[in-house]
């Protein structure tokens, strides 16, 4: 078992904000959970194992292949394998979410 602060972990710049890595396949859990903050445009990309995102602040426009949805603190975004979607910002705020890739 194992107990982290996410206020001592180090922020990772991306290209549409920044990250924590909360977890990256440690103690046999495979998948990688990232605290996300958007303060931009997410790129549309796939994983080969989907993702899952929980929204926690900010509202914003989800946009995989062929349609786009809005989404505001509370919402789960399920992405399944390998499809195409991103994330833009819209409102003044940024979007904060917790992203689990599943390994």
């Amino acid at each position: 078992m194992s107990v982290k602060s996410m206020n001592i972990l180090e922020w990772e710049k991306t290209e549409y904000g920044r990250r924590k890595t909360l977890a990256n396949m440690e103690m046999g859990i495979p998948a990688i959970v990232r605290y996300v903050v958007i303060e931009g445009d997410v790129t549309p990309h796939s994983h080969p194992h989907g993702e899952i995102i929980i929204v926690l602040k900010g509202e914003g426009k989800v946009v995989f292949e062929g349609w786009e949805k809005d989404v505001k603190p509370g919402d789960i975004i399920l992405v399944p394998p390998n499809v195409k979607q991103g994330i833009k910002r819209i409102g003044k705020d940024n979007v904060e979410a917790i992203a689990i890739l599943p390994g």
